[in-house]
């Protein structure tokens, strides 16, 4: 039996959800992505301590220290939440929003990997990335080190309280906490026992944070300027009238790879 077959089998019987994705993690991670190695030929000691944690419901992402996100390798801990793949997205958006020589505020940006991945892309262009969380940005400046990224400047912030007054934005991208908190207690373990809550939850059904962005964002935004918010499908009709009630317009809804509301995009016109 090659390690494949053997670290698929192993993860299948812990029923996580993807049992093969997470096992290609792991041969990466411990074995030089050998998956043809036969178990005889394999150190499984190196594998028994992974499986042990991840039979506690760690996820693989906090177990290796890293996770894949648009096209880049991102550190993860538990102070930052794990990308996930709708978030590119967002990152799709923006950077074929931004004007030339544009700015960008990541607000929220827990491993930085919004801000980083549109950085990358957009040498050109300049991103502020804002976090309540030391622990956070500590991680977030730690990616921005390892893929070389110099177009980007990290804040520790409450939203944009601690934004640089003289700041226009042409473009936003909002990752904030938006899981209404009955969504949270009814999640699956690696997410409640594992990420941040901080970085979760939010009153109101989840958008209190969100609205308070919002009504922050004005003093900072370009005539013009757009702004993107992750949010929860169950948030997708109020959020867009929220946006027009205030002033924004050409609010629409975004879909993710399943088809579901994902993000909602508003332009700022005043």
């Amino acid at each position: 039996m090659n390690l494949l077959q053997y670290i698929t089998a192993e993860f299948t019987a812990i029923k996580v959800d993807s049992p093969e994705a997470e096992a290609r993690l792991v041969i990466e991670y411990l074995y030089g992505n050998d998956v043809f190695l036969d178990t005889a030929d394999a150190d499984l000691s190196k594998f028994q301590s992974v499986l042990e944690r991840r039979k506690k419901r760690e996820p693989i992402q906090y177990i290796l220290g890293r996770a894949f996100f648009f096209n880049s390798e991102f550190i993860v801990n538990p102070d930052v939440l794990i990308p996930r793949p709708e978030t590119e997205i967002m990152v799709e958006k923006l950077i074929d929003f931004l004007p030339c020589n544009g700015v960008m505020a990541d607000i929220g940006c827990g491993s930085g990997c919004i801000g980083i991945s549109v950085a990358l892309e957009r040498p050109d262009v300049r991103v502020y990335s804002f976090d309540i969380s030391h622990a956070a940005l500590q991680t977030a400046r730690l990616n921005a080190q390892n893929l070389n990224v110099s177009n980007i400047e990290f804040i520790e912030s409450d939203l944009l309280a601690n934004c640089p007054s003289d700041i226009k934005i042409d473009a936003v991208g909002a990752n904030l906490p938006y899981v209404p908190y009955d969504d949270y207690y009814t999640a699956q373990s690696e997410v409640r026992e594992y990420e941040p809550q901080l970085a979760l939850t939010a009153d109101d059904n989840g958008l209190a944070i969100i609205i308070r962005c919002i009504a922050e964002l004005p003093h900072f935004m370009k005539k013009g300027g757009a702004a993107f918010f992750e949010i929860d499908p169950s948030q997708d009709v109020r959020l867009k009238e929220h946006l027009s009630i205030k002033g924004w317009q050409d609010a629409e809804i975004i879909k993710d790879y399943t088809g579901r509301s994902r993000f909602v995009k508003a332009v700022w016109q005043i």
